[in-house]
């Protein structure tokens, strides 16, 4: 299997593009060239390859588990993207729950017709803009997620009866609070994480995404306090200049390092596109 690169843009990303045919499994060097490109650039577009989806699976099975170190609701096959056509802002996925995975793909089964495309922002780079007043800020105060659940959503989410839901998430270091049949929890975090793949400081959070939906994700500092909102607006003005729009067609798919680089997507109207997205845990070392 033969592999012709291109730069995604010139600060991130690769475009991996097959020259020959494709075959599964890929043999153990084409597995390694790739996984030594994912390492460097942090995200992976693949054009080319003509997999449908459960080819795709079974590529991206190669890399990283979907059974292993998820929460239970997220394992197994692919799944549609987040509902709707508005616009995400940048975020790393489930970076507001204790279980963030560590590659995330994405399938484009068809794109949006105009704009729709999933966009990706550099957590090293991102962490690099940050004016010193807003890094310390970050550096010494925790994000707080206080969420609220119905019984339907926490036994969907969970586990079946509370005290399995409680130790659950207790056991991975969340808060859990049950008052009367309604679930409420509490998880803190740090805006600020080592990469798996590199062990470098990267702004890798929900934190812009998180500030449109307030209602849902319940974001504070750890101490109470909100994110001020000159601090969001300067998180907006980042994101702006560092977005990259992924130039998805049929067939196209893509993998992150979710540990480095945050997504989002631009809002669309065309209700035929269709994206799915897979999680995992690496299937290899985090040492470069």
């Amino acid at each position: 299997m033969r592999l012709k690169l291109t730069p995604l843009t010139e600060h991130l990303g690769v475009i991996v593009e097959l020259a020959g045919a494709a075959a599964l499994p890929i043999s153990d060097q084409t597995r390694q060239e790739i996984i030594q490109l994912f390492k460097q650039h942090g995200v992976i577009l693949f054009r080319g390859f003509n997999f449908g989806i459960k080819e795709f699976e079974r590529f991206a099975d190669q890399f990283g588990e979907s059974e292993a170190g998820l929460h239970p609701s997220l394992q197994g096959t692919s799944r549609d993207v987040f509902v709707g056509r508005a616009s995400l802002g940048p975020h790393a996925e489930l970076a507001y729950t204790p279980w963030p995975p560590d590659l995330l793909w994405f399938y484009c089964e068809r794109p949006a017709s105009q704009r729709g495309r999933t966009t990706a922002y550099d957590g090293i780079r991102f962490l690099n803009e940050l004016d010193p007043a807003t890094l310390e800020l970050f550096r010494s105060k925790k994000l707080l997620f206080s969420q609220f659940f119905t019984p339907q959503s926490w036994r969907e989410r969970f586990a079946k009866t509370q005290p399995e839901t409680i130790a659950l998430l207790q056991s991975y270091g969340a808060a859990a609070e049950f008052k009367g049949h309604c679930l409420n929890t509490k998880y803190a975090v740090s805006a600020i994480q080592k990469t798996k793949f590199g062990g470098r400081d990267a702004f890798v959070n929900s934190v812009v995404h998180a500030l449109d939906d307030l209602d849902f994700y319940g974001m504070t500092f750890e101490d109470g306090q909100p994110i001020p909102v000159e601090v969001g607006q300067s998180l907006r003005a980042i994101a702006a200049r560092l977005e990259v729009a992924m130039p998805w067609a049929s067939g196209d798919f893509a993998v992150l390092d979710n540990s480095r680089v945050m997504h989002g997507r631009e809002a669309y109207e065309d209700a035929e596109r269709s994206i799915k997205a897979r999680h995992a845990m690496a299937h290899f070392d985090g040492v470069e």
